[in-house]
């Protein structure tokens, strides 16, 4: 790993666990709870952005990361499969505070925003690929979307959404989703995304698709358009999935405005590996990492709560160990992510 490679964040940083890496970030989460600590991390992290006072912005900061994290604790205290109401609510007061943290603060006061932001209608269960929920213009949810890509969901009044359009974004749970649905698309192809020195004085980005070394069961995908993460940047002829930026003089920042930082996913072995995953679908929605497991908790939560009949269906088919996996690998990296939002920061644990 170099300068020259390009993650979600400038900043990169490795740290080694000797225990478990879930909890590790559970109690990094919980020192935003200081009001103390929070202001720092304002004033040194998030002092660009456009928000509401300070002194109340940081209050209810430290008060939903509390409630998520309370959440939490009852979420792993309790049964299985009764664990997905929880934790929804976890992700959701760290959903809060995420946006008290960006440039969408103020949104979040009004009227049109204090609710969930998304529906679940029940009907004939078929299995958990063919449910869905709908995400609507307003609310919680949309406005976290806005928050992670700093646009607009893209609705009128509502999206329907089926979860097998979620699912294949959550790529820590990839090699469960694979066994209980091989037909799977596969969405999130592995790219080195580098700054490449031209000349002395100038540079480009080139991004490469690197499946076949990386993966060798990753097959050369059939790109039709440019992928979202990459703005303003033409394949190169030689090699139809490596994709270059116009050339810059360095140090010209101009240079970034190529690539969606939130739109990279990075490889969890970065560190060792520096690789990220890029999304090559055709999908109207803009999916920032985070975004398709707060999705995929709120369809659960909603099961619980109106349609236990189709939760238990679940339990004895072969999404069982996928939504399992969601529990712990959902959750640790929602809270990674968060923790790497407020930091500004990749950071890694091994």
């Amino acid at each position: 790993m170099g300068k020259e490679d390009i993650a979600r964040y400038i900043v990169i940083s490795g740290v080694t666990s000797k225990l478990s890496p879930l909890e590790d970030v559970i109690n990094w989460i919980h020192g935003f709870t200081s009001q103390k600590y929070v202001k720092e991390l304002i004033e040194s992290k998030h002092k660009d952005v456009i928000n509401l006072d300070n002194e109340n912005r940081i209050q209810d900061i430290t008060e939903y990361v509390k409630l998520g994290c309370q959440f939490i604790e009852q979420g792993q205290k309790g049964s299985k499969e009764l664990a997905y109401l929880p934790l929804y609510y976890a992700l959701l007061n760290i959903a809060k505070a995420y946006i008290l943290f960006g440039n969408y603060a103020n949104e979040l006061r009004e009227k049109k925003n204090r609710h969930h932001g998304a529906g679940y209608e029940h009907s004939d269960f078929v299995s958990l690929n063919d449910d869905s929920i709908s995400i609507y213009k307003n609310g919680i949810i949309p406005l976290f979307y806005k928050t992670l890509v700093n646009e607009r969901i893209p609705v009128k009044n509502k999206i329907v959404v089926k979860m097998k359009r979620i699912y294949p974004y959550i790529r820590q749970i990839s090699a469960e989703y694979s066994v209980a649905c091989p037909e799977r698309e596969r969405i999130l192809i592995p790219f080195s995304v580098r700054l490449e020195d031209i000349s002395a004085d100038s540079t480009r980005i080139r991004a490469m698709f690197v499946g076949n070394n990386f993966d060798p069961e990753v097959e050369c995908p059939k790109i039709l358009t440019t992928p979202k993460a990459f703005v303003g940047m033409a394949q190169e002829n030689e090699s139809p999935l490596t994709y270059l930026s116009p050339i810059y003089r360095k140090g010209d920042n101009s240079i970034w405005n190529h690539v969606r930082r939130e739109l990279l996913y990075d490889y969890d072995e970065y560190v060792r590996a520096p690789l990220v995953f890029i999304d090559i679908s055709e999908e109207e929605l803009l999916m920032s990492e985070e975004f398709p497991i707060l999705c995929a908790f709120y369809h659960l939560s909603n099961l619980i709560r109106y349609n236990p009949k189709a939760m238990r269906n679940i339990m004895d088919s072969q999404y069982w160990p996928v939504v399992l996996a969601l529990q712990r690998h959902g959750l640790y990296t929602y809270l990674l992510m968060f923790y790497r939002y407020v930091m500004q920061s990749s950071v890694f644990i091994t």
